[in-house]
């Protein structure tokens, strides 16, 4: 369940990517960064990830836990289903705006399933989370807050690297924002729809 979770999540930001509308925030760094080397999406995105758990490392020393570092194989999990995904869509045309919308609405409804299914499984989250969860409790500041300014400044991040190396805006739009502000939304709704159902199905499973 958690490696569909993962392939879903991956499908969704393949999916935004294609909207060219702009991606997730998080998922904004890598883009740009792949368009400024001509590297692979995903192969960024491993790298970048891996850098937050480093990070993690960092900031809580004595308090990282050996757990954390499962953190790496969601790394390179995601990071391999983004680009299989990328390819499975490259066929698809990019079409005229209204079809844009609708990658960009398929986009972030995977993205909001796929990381649904992660958390209900509870085997360990994305590196990205687990930076801002490092940074919450060194800070003493909640989760959503720090959350939120991490957003920003990765989507910031993102802007400042397309003008600085493509001389323009790559990767953050109205995708972005509608992508950050819709996914909690589409969550739960998810919840309300599949929720009991699954975890009936996932304590069957445990059971057995």
């Amino acid at each position: 369940m958690y490696i569909i979770g993962v392939f879903v999540f991956a499908l969704g930001v393949a999916f935004s990517i294609k909207s060219d509308l702009g991606v997730s925030p998080v998922s904004s760094v890598s883009f740009v960064i792949s368009l400024i080397t001509k590297g692979s999406v995903g192969i960024i995105s491993i790298v970048f990830f891996m850098g937050l758990v480093i990070l993690q490392w960092l900031i809580l020393r004595s308090d990282f836990k050996i757990r954390n570092l499962s953190q790496l194989l969601f790394a390179v999990v995601f990071g391999t289903f983004v680009d299989l995904s990328i390819v499975m869509i490259s066929s698809i045309s990019k079409g005229s705006l209204l079809i844009q919308f609708l990658h960009l609405t398929l986009g972030t409804f995977l993205i909001s399933l796929g990381i649904y299914l992660m958390i209900k499984t509870n085997i360990t989250i994305s590196p990205g989370d687990g930076f801002v969860t490092a940074l919450s409790i060194k800070s003493g500041f909640k989760f959503t807050k720090v959350k939120v300014g991490f957003d920003l400044f990765c989507t910031f991040a993102s802007v400042v690297l397309s003008f600085i190396f493509l001389r323009g805006i790559y990767g953050v739009g109205i995708g972005t924002v509608l992508c950050a502000l819709g996914v909690g939304t589409t969550m739960d709704m998810i919840d309300k729809l599949i929720g009991k159902k699954l975890i009936i199905y996932l304590e069957k499973t445990n059971c057995k």
